[in-house]
C-alpha cells in the first residue's frame, strides 16, 4: 500500500465498533518503510473502549496500554489477532499465534464509533507495507440489508401459497 506524500491514506468505517459486545480483529501485515516516526494504525474505537495498533518494521504497539514489542524478522508478514470479551473490555492479542499481551482495553475516544486502518496521520505518506488480510466481527455490523428482508419475506409467503394450494387441492 505505496502512498504519495502528504496525503491521508487511510480507510474507517463508521459506526464500526460496540464496546458492549465481544470483537474479534485479525490482519496480516508488514511495514517497509516510515518517516516521521509514524506507522500503520489499525483497530476500533467507540467512547468506551479502544483498540488502536500501531505497527512498524521493528515492532507494535498497543496504544494507551503500556504493551509493545519488537519483531525478529522485520520483513516477514506477521499475524495479528485481537479478541475482546464485550462489556468487560477485557483482550487478548496474539502474534504469529502466541499471546504477547491481555487486559482491559484502554478507554475510548471522544469521536464516532469506527473501525480502521491506514496511515493515519493528517500528514500522510508516512507508512508503506502490505496488508494480506483484514478479518473484523463485531455483532454491531451483523444487521442485513432492507432488501435482504424483503426477499426472505417473499420467500416466506412463496411458501405459505404453495402449502396453502396443496391443502386447498386434498
Amino acid at each position: 500500500m505505496p502512498f504519495g506524500s502528504d496525503v491521508y491514506a487511510g480507510y474507517q468505517l463508521s459506526p464500526g465498533y460496540d464496546s458492549s459486545l465481544s470483537a474479534e480483529l485479525g490482519f496480516g501485515v508488514r511495514t517497509t518503510t516510515t518517516s516521521a516516526g509514524f506507522e500503520l494504525e489499525i483497530g476500533f474505537s467507540d467512547t468506551n473502549a479502544s483498540a488502536y495498533l500501531v505497527v512498524g518494521p521493528a515492532g507494535w504497539s498497543l496504544y494507551g496500554s503500556g504493551y509493545n514489542g519488537t519483531f525478529a524478522d522485520p520483513s516477514a508478514f506477521h499475524a495479528f489477532r485481537l479478541t475482546t470479551a464485550g462489556v468487560t473490555h477485557a483482550f487478548v492479542l496474539r502474534i504469529d499465534e502466541a499471546v504477547v499481551a491481555a487486559g482491559i482495553l484502554p478507554g475510548g475516544f471522544a469521536g464516532p464509533s469506527a473501525v480502521f486502518f491506514g496511515d493515519g496521520t493528517p500528514t500522510g505518506g508516512n507508512v508503506q507495507g502490505d496488508i494480506s488480510y483484514i478479518r473484523y466481527s463485531n455483532p454491531a455490523r451483523a444487521v442485513p440489508e432492507p432488501s435482504s428482508l424483503a426477499l426472505a419475506g417473499l420467500g416466506g409467503l412463496t411458501l405459505a401459497g404453495f402449502a396453502w394450494r396443496r391443502r386447498r387441492a386434498a
